[in-house]
């Protein structure tokens, strides 16, 4: 063979030789060229970098617990699939996580492969029986600068941040240390404990409310036996001065030539109590018994109503004998029925609404005659409203 021959031959291998080690370099240097950063936080937070092919190039961990988890098993030349494989195997052999539901953290940068990572992480937990929930928080400049400050995963950062926001009471420094689930577990607790707090408060002010409405009620109460004294001492002057005119022994009205003279056997009460059992009770509230002439005879007259009928009795004052008795069907006997026919009355009358008018605090009830005075109250103004007893159709109108 030639000199030049030998050259020539000699280049072609040497060109050959220089293509394939270019080559070789381009196929290194592609298979560890980072193209995908996926992050995980569970507790462990550890970051993964994937080449074109999703093989982990290197891992490494963020904190203590990434550190130690990843001296257990390399992750270093193993496919996506087996790295996520070798890492839900050890975080449930390391307690990290339950049979419970749990939450993961995820963040890729470079080639998305989100999907993949959710579906590879989901498949991996399903099979070994544990709930799994994966976040994928929206990592901004400021999480990443907080990130670095604190030396934590920038997806674990953002969900910090995002957890703050909704709950003032918790801090950064509070959270940052601790495990995703721990995280959810404290903001629950605080979420239960804000909860019972409201609902503490809303029983102190219903207890306060209901405090406020006992008062109000025992003053109601008051009032109304305040009320119920004044008309009970109103009725006993209106008797005493109907039996101003009467014998000096009994009072009562009438002619005081004909109860001067008489034998008065029986006491007002006496005679009450014995119309009292004509009508089979033991007591009439308003029952009124006073001296009264009735033709040509000194007598105790007895005025009441009882089951909506007014009676009307009068009984020898000496031998105590009932002499007459009159009853008349009378539709307002109490107050609240008295009440009721006045307000109709005003009502109808003046062509107002039910809602405006309201009752007054009284009934000027007499057994004397057969009407009855009622306060009414209109616009703040007090109108008095006289009803006829009998038949509960309105008399007058007056402010």
């Amino acid at each position: 063979m030639s000199k030049t021959k030998k050259i020539i031959i000699g280049l072609i291998v040497g060109i050959v030789l220089l293509i394939g080690i270019g080559i070789s370099l381009s196929y290194f240097h592609k298979s560890n060229e980072v193209v995908t950063v996926l992050t995980m936080d569970i507790n462990p937070s550890i970051v993964i970098n994937l080449n074109y092919k999703n093989k982990v190039i290197n891992a490494e961990g963020l904190n203590d617990d990434g550190k130690e988890l990843l001296k257990e098993k390399k992750l270093k030349g193993n496919s996506l699939e087996k790295a996520i494989e070798n890492i839900t195997e050890l975080v449930i052999e390391k307690g990290y996580i339950t049979e419970e539901e749990n939450h993961i953290l995820i963040n890729v940068n470079g080639k998305n492969i989100k999907d993949d990572v959710v579906a590879l992480i989901n498949s991996e937990f399903k099979e070994k029986n544990a709930e799994c929930h994966i976040i994928i928080p929206e990592v901004s400049d400021e999480s990443k600068e907080i990130a670095e400050k604190y030396g934590i995963s920038d997806s674990k950062a953002s969900y910090i941040e995002s957890i703050i926001k909704k709950n003032e009471e918790v801090t950064f420094e509070e959270l940052k240390d601790k495990s995703i689930n721990e995280i959810n577990q404290i903001i629950k607790e605080k979420e239960e404990q804000k909860k019972l707090e409201e609902e503490q408060k809303r029983l102190e002010e219903e207890q306060k409310r209901l405090e406020e409405e006992k008062k109000r009620l025992e003053e109601e109460q008051k009032r109304l036996e305040e009320e119920k004294k004044r008309l009970e001492e109103e009725q006993k002057k209106q008797q005493n001065n109907n039996s101003s005119t009467s014998s000096s022994t009994q009072g009562g009205t009438g002619s005081i030539s004909l109860c001067s003279t008489a034998v008065f056997n029986y006491e007002n009460d006496d005679i009450s109590r014995k119309v009292w059992s004509y009508l089979g009770t033991d007591s009439v509230f308003g029952t009124e018994t006073v001296a009264n002439v009735y033709n040509n005879k000194c007598t105790y007259r007895t005025t009441l109503t009882y089951n909506h009928v007014h009676y009307v009795y009068y009984h020898d004052v000496t031998t105590g004998e009932l002499i007459h008795k009159t009853q008349e069907a009378w539709v307002a006997t109490d107050m609240d029925s008295q009440m009721s026919y006045s307000l109709n009355y005003f009502i109808n009358k003046k062509g107002v609404l039910k809602e405006e008018v309201v009752a007054g605090n009284y009934c000027n009830d007499s057994l004397i005659n057969s009407h009855v005075t009622c306060a009414v109250v209109y616009n703040g103004q007090k109108y008095e409203v006289t009803i006829d007893r009998k038949t509960g159709n309105g008399v007058s109108i007056t402010p």
